[in-house]
């Protein structure tokens, strides 16, 4: 239970630190291409598209990456359905994609500690606060702000969000099913 309360403790100021990094940036104008990918798409500005996706093939090769990213487009076009081209809600989405990577990163490491290869680990002890200050780096680093700021940058976003996703949900069932049975431990599957 205690580690429930300072995990209630360190997300919120993850959080809070990443709203206070990107929040001078929520009146940001699209950038470089994002006229072409964003503002001029008609794919953003008809979710239509989304429902039938083939209709895409009649707007020439220009949106060929359509198929190949429909989730972010998709993110896109409801962001247009919601706010039109106000580029706060584009901003808004691609900082909250920022904050739940961070997050992830915070719980895939409080989970690495968790695991049997770390058992006699001296800094399993020290797990939550390094799980911490990786996410506190992760959010801050600037090398981020190119992601996070350039609004078609929510796609390398959406990217790690569903790998980090995928990595954690997997650590968290393979240390769930040893708890469970004690015996899948010595099974023949690779940890």
């Amino acid at each position: 239970m205690r580690s429930f309360y300072r995990t209630a403790f360190f997300v919120p100021l993850i959080m809070l630190l990443a709203l206070l990094i990107y929040s001078n940036t929520l009146d940001s104008p699209f950038q470089w291409d994002e006229d072409f990918t964003i503002k001029d798409n008609p794919i953003v500005k008809d979710i239509g598209y989304f429902a039938h996706p083939l209709k895409v093939r009649g707007l020439g090769l220009r949106y060929y990456s359509f198929r190949d990213r429909y989730i972010g487009y998709l993110t896109f076009a409801l962001n247009y359905k919601v706010h039109g081209f106000n580029v706060r809600g584009y901003h808004l989405v691609n900082i909250a994609l920022h904050i739940a990577n961070a997050a992830l990163i915070f719980f895939f490491l409080k989970l690495i500690f968790k695991t049997p290869f770390l058992e006699g680990s001296s800094l399993r002890r020290q797990s939550e606060k390094i799980a911490f200050f990786t996410a506190v780096l992760f959010v801050s680093h600037p090398v981020q702000t190119e992601a996070v700021n350039y609004i078609i940058g929510r796609l390398p976003l959406l990217m790690s969000f569903f790998y980090l996703s995928s990595i954690v949900l997997y650590i968290k069932w393979r240390l769930d099913r040893e708890i469970a049975s004690p015996s899948a431990r010595n099974d023949n599957h690779p940890a």
